[in-house]
């Protein structure tokens, strides 16, 4: 039994150091900038139907109510702008550290 296992953790071994593949670090950045970036572009498109929809509701269901009154009285536009920000400030450090 302990024969297996200590087989089974050699083989183990020998897989990740001479068969395995690992990306490199500019690999590896290019995928982190790619994945922000779809996030960030995945939030703000769902934002903005969120958005959308519920001063649709609003609007129908409270009579007089302006889009840009609900829109800038949100607590959501707030932490929207703020995500976007960061991404943008991320995004401008991962590539800066890339193109080194």
């Amino acid at each position: 039994m302990i024969k297996k296992i200590l087989n089974f953790i050699r083989d183990v071994h020998t897989e990740l150091r001479d068969k395995t593949t690992w990306p490199s670090r500019d690999e590896v950045l290019n995928s982190t900038i790619i994945v922000s970036t779809s996030i960030a572009v995945v939030s703000a498109m769902l934002f903005f139907v969120d958005l959308g929809s519920s001063s649709l509701v609003r609007f129908v269901v409270v009579d007089n109510v302006s889009f840009f009154k609900i829109f800038f009285s949100e607590l959501t536009f707030v932490l929207f702008v703020l995500v976007t920000v960061l991404v943008i400030i991320i995004y401008t450090r991962l590539k800066s550290r890339l193109l080194r």
